[in-house]
Formats: C-alpha cells, sequence, structure tokens
C-alpha cells in the first residue's frame, strides 16, 4: 500500500497563520525531491503490529507549497520482491501539483 499526504500545515499540527507565505524545509522536513522517493533511500521500518510488513517513509517540503509525508507497506516474501518493484513504479510516477494561492483575500 502507498500512501501520499500533502500537508499545508505547520509540523506537528501546530496552527501557523503564516502558512500563506508557504512552506519551509526543516530538520524533520527537508527539501523533498522526486529522487528522495527511492525506496533505498526511504527510512525503513516495519508496520506498527505487522512485523511481517515493511514500512518505508519519506517525508519532506515539496517547494513552498506543503509537507509531503509518504509510506509504503509492503508484505514479507514471497511476494516482496514484485510488491518492491511495483510500489518503485508508483513512486515514480508522482505527479506533484502546484498548491496555487488559497489566501488571497
Amino acid at each position: 500500500m502507498v500512501t501520499v499526504l500533502l500537508l499545508r500545515r505547520a509540523p506537528g499540527g501546530r496552527a501557523d497563520e503564516r502558512l500563506c507565505e508557504g512552506v519551509q524545509p526543516s530538520a524533520g522536513y527537508p527539501r523533498l525531491t522526486q529522487a528522495s522517493l527511492r525506496l533505498s533511500e526511504m527510512q525503513r521500518g516495519t508496520l506498527e503490529g505487522r512485523p511481517d510488513v515493511v514500512e518505508y517513509s519519506a517525508r519532506g517540503a515539496r517547494d513552498s507549497d506543503y509537507y509531503v509525508e509518504v509510506s509504503v507497506d509492503i508484505a514479507a516474501p514471497p511476494s516482496g520482491a514484485a510488491l518492491r518493484r511495483q510500489a518503485q513504479r508508483v513512486l515514480d510516477g508522482i505527479a506533484f501539483p502546484r498548491w496555487g494561492d488559497g489566501c488571497r483575500s
């Protein structure tokens, strides 16, 4: 399963009236590029409560538009290698939209 969240909020969910000015990269949300979405580059762990499911995750700031959180959950072998290839194709096909200026009065 591939999950992609596009977030227009301050890191940690804090309210921030300056979000109309865009988002900024930070230690927890570095600048995210398409190259950041390589499974081999993503953080790796296991899905909570399911040690047989590998979870890859990445998060970052996309341009100055929004924060992105991506997770990929892949079942263990025998289907793991094929699912990793399929998941990478999905990640390669992500086209990040421009957020637009939704803050105009």
